[in-house]
């Protein structure tokens, strides 16, 4: 006859805990015991016990104890989770007879056992670098009575043979299981788990096991206590450890063979080559010279060493200094077998180091046809909030809630992302589109031959993947540190396969994907309707929102205090000095009719000196103001506004063959313009492409939508000006005649402020 061993039940109590809950559920091979067929005193018959595995899903029990354990209001002190684990109550199939070794006759079998009160104080966890991680289940054990069932007792020889009764057991909170395991690497890939450590210690005390019936059997039984004790204690730790290699050298190899297989196809994506074009004539954007600008002006102004800190500046002053937070309201659920559903909600998403710009590049022509733009960030840190919530479904289960919060993060280094657009656009479409035209998508999309991303390759370190646990610690804390162990060891060994996967995805699906939507629409617009020429409508300046959205951002927005710290980083980065212009040297050699002037050193100073700005703002439709102010010592300058240039003159006519070191200082500037401008909006909109190029053409052609525009008014006022001219040979006349401009300067419009010197050395 064949039974199940005690061993199985042992196994499956205290050490589906620990190992289900990280390696998944372990089933415990049955041990049999020897078959006793025949009584060599008594002819008993021994009820058969029909062998049947062990389930770990039979947890019914009183669903108020259980919806009670879940309750966030418990007052043990336990942890929600310590709380779920004392109500479950496991239905043990039934096991036995086991002999008794060195008890020859003696065997015992268990029927009808139930057990509950289940306690787990503590898991350890350990990456150990650079392919193992250790885990440890302590405080594994039972309440008090908390597995009872029936007893079956036989002796051989005895007549009381056959006897039956009820045991009690408790396992010790000192028990504990561990293991370590480490996961193989072959070529880059995972390709096996292999236990290396298994150590199980299951304890019951002596006191702790109680048997229960016929007198004269309870006394037997408890005599050989100890031996049956160390009997069954030493059978589970050998079947569990056997169960745990099974787990980790079958299962878990298995699981990674088959993560292979799908990660595999990902790791050898390539980028495509160019589509073939019909003959045509296309858009070459290599000697477009409004692209190449494009790129230079993009690539100078948004790199970090520009004014600012480019991007990175901009970035930070938009942002709380390269951080973005937002929140989520995304939730799932997940059926738990009709008794509960499992919510997973994430709650917020947090996104850094977008300001780490190293380098950046946009549009770049790599040839006719293929636009290249790249990136390159120093770090990029993500983190993701995510609540676990068990909801009961059923009415059986009372009030509960289990609450499980943690925050996954990934941090990366040396992220580049580099897009080369395959961009063919139709010439001969382009050129005959209206201005009016552009605007409709149907129009520009329709001169598209053909737009595609032939390359997006996304490279990385994953500098370090995880998880955070929310909450003041306790077991909950200790499941958080051990998946964040987990991913440790993941992203320790295989870093390079995550970079690669993610540079697959990236390259793969995900360029797929944009490729699908520009294929939806490029070049397979809607037919652009025929162009009918626009009646006379003039630009209404007072009117028009877009004309005010232009004139709030310079004005408002940026303002004067706006474009002196432009004027700073400027200068300061050519000068070394903000506010100072400063060109040593020849800037200007000219020779005109036997005249020859050269102007060298030039310094000004105080150019950061603007407190007021304010350009074409609407007077009324089609009248426009702008006004300047300029005084460094009202906007917390030292100094005032200054010109000094060293000028060389010769003329053999003039008998002229002189150096002279002009000096220029002035305290104020201010100035008002009023212009008049009639724009006709129709003469614009009915341009077409081909009219503005070359740029000669295109001044011509825009202004000729101007049927009116005129200078007005011109104020200006000067505060404070100085002229010096430093020359002691330079004749009287020329000195008399640089002191009559400057007077003349002074003079215009009965503006002037101040007061003129010249002087000579």
């Amino acid at each position: 006859m064949h039974y199940r061993s005690m061993a199985s039940w042992w196994c499956r109590v205290p050490f589906v805990l620990g190992a289900v809950l990280f390696f998944g559920e372990v089933k415990c091979d049955p041990i049999h015991a020897t078959d006793r067929s025949e009584s060599a005193l008594l002819p008993l018959t021994i009820p058969r016990v029909e062998e049947t595995k062990p389930t770990f899903g039979n947890l019914m029990t009183t669903y108020k104890e259980f919806a009670h354990a879940m309750s966030s209001s418990a007052d043990d002190g336990l942890s929600p989770l310590q709380e779920w684990l004392a109500a479950l109550v496991f239905n043990i199939p039934d096991i036995g007879p086991l002999e008794v070794p060195g008890h020859e006759g003696l065997t015992i079998g268990v029927s009808n056992l139930v057990c509950k009160g289940l306690t787990l104080e503590e898991i350890e966890s350990q990456y150990i670098q650079p392919d193992s991680m250790r885990v440890e289940f302590k405080g594994i054990g039972t309440a008090n009575d908390g597995c009872s069932g029936d007893w079956t007792y036989y002796a051989t020889g005895h007549p009381w043979a056959g006897t039956s009764g009820t045991v009690s057991i408790k396992v010790s909170d000192e028990s504990s299981i561990a293991g370590q395991f480490k996961v193989i690497e072959e070529s880059g890939m995972m390709v096996a788990g292999n236990l290396t450590d298994c150590n199980v210690n299951i304890v019951i005390n002596p006191d702790d096991v109680v048997f229960a019936g016929a007198l004269l059997t309870d006394i037997i039984l408890n005599a050989f206590k100890d031996t049956i004790i160390t009997t069954v204690t030493a059978e589970v730790n050998t079947v569990a450890c056997n169960a745990l290699d099974t787990a980790i050298d079958t299962d878990l190899t298995a699981l990674l063979v088959t993560i292979d297989e799908k990660i595999e196809p990902f790791l050898h994506v390539k980028p495509d080559p160019p589509p073939s074009l019909p003959n045509g004539n296309y858009v070459d954007w290599s000697s477009q010279r409004v692209v190449t600008v494009l790129d230079a002006i993009l690539t100078n102004v948004l790199s970090k060493d520009s004014c600012n800190g480019g991007l990175d500046g901009i970035i930070d002053m938009l942002t709380d200094d390269g951080s973005v937070a937002l929140p989520l309201e995304f939730e799932a659920s997940v059926p738990l077998g009709g008794l509960a559903n499992l919510s997973i909600a994430l709650t917020w998403f947090n996104i850094s180091g977008i300001d780490s710009f190293n380098g950046l590049s946009i549009l770049e022509p790599l040839d006719p046809y293929t636009l290249a733009t790249s990136l390159d960030l120093g770090y990029l840190n993500m983190s993701l909030g995510v609540s676990l919530k068990v909801i009961p479904t059923s009415e059986t289960v009372e009030d509960f809630v289990l609450v499980e919060n943690f925050n996954i993060y990934i941090r990366l280094k040396d992220v580049s992302l580099a897009a080369d657009l395959f961009l063919a656009m139709d010439q001969d479409k382009l050129n005959m589109l209206y201005l009016s035209d552009i605007l409709d998508l149907n129009c520009l999309l329709g001169t598209f031959e053909a737009a595609t991303f032939t390359n997006l390759n996304l490279n990385m370190t994953v500098a370090q993947l995880g998880l955070e646990p929310v909450g003041e610690g306790g077991l909950e804390e200790d499941i958080d540190e051990l998946f964040d162990t987990a991913l440790h060891l993941f992203v320790g060994e295989f870093e390079p396969l995550i970079t690669s996967f993610i540079h697959g995805v990236v390259q793969g699906p995900i360029r797929g994907a944009l490729n699908g939507l520009l294929g939806a629409v490029v070049p397979w617009a809607g037919t652009c309707p025929d162009h009918v020429d626009h009646e006379v409508n003039f630009i209404d300046f007072l009117e028009s929102p877009l004309w005010a959205s232009v004139t709030h951002l310079i004005n408002d927005k940026v303002g004067a205090d706006g474009i002196n710290k432009a004027l700073d980083c400027i200068t300061e980065k050519s000068s070394g000095v903000a506010g100072t212009i400063s060109k040593p040297g020849v800037f200007v050699d000219l020779s005109l009719a036997g005249f020859e002037l050269v102007l060298s050193d030039l310094t000004v100073t105080g150019v950061d000196g603007l407190y007021n700005i304010s350009l074409l703002a609407p007077v009324d439709h089609y009248n426009l103001s702008s006004s300047l102010g300029m005084a460094p010592n009202k906007v917390d300058r030292s100094r005032d506004l200054t010109l000094s240039v060293t000028a060389e003159a010769k003329s053999v006519k003039l008998g002229l063959d002189e150096t002279v070191h002009l000096g220029l200082s002035l305290a104020g500037l201010e100035a008002d313009i009023a212009t008049r401008l009639k724009l006709d909006r129709g003469t614009l909109a009915d341009l077409q492409v081909y009219q503005l190029f070359p740029q000669a053409q295109t001044r011509a052609c825009v202004m000729s939508a101007a049927s009116e525009f005129q200078l007005e008014q011109l104020d200006f006022a000067l505060k404070h000006l100085d002229v010096t001219i430093n020359n002691s040979s330079l004749p009287a006349q020329y000195l008399e005649a640089a002191n009559t401009v400057a007077h003349m300067l002074l003079d215009l419009d009965g503006a002037t402020e101040g007061a003129t010197d010249g002087a000579t050395d």
